[in-house]
């Protein structure tokens, strides 16, 4: 009975081993490090600025080409 209720109450777990939790966090670490290197480095994008002025849409007719 009490084992029932931790299974209930407990998340339930993936048992995996430890070769396959290094492989599906290793893009991620890999990931960080590189940004890290970059950012060193002074090659990552530049951050970009919410545009502030409202948007403008222009629906006169516009003159015909010929």
């Amino acid at each position: 009975m009490q084992d029932e209720l931790k299974q209930m109450l407990l998340p339930q777990i993936d048992e995996q081993s430890r070769r396959s939790f290094l492989t599906k966090s290793g893009m991620g670490l890999g990931a960080l490090a590189l940004m890290q290197l970059l950012g060193e480095e002074g090659l990552l994008a530049q951050t970009v600025k919410p545009v502030t002025k409202p948007a403008f849409y222009d629906l006169k007719p516009k003159p015909p080409m010929f």
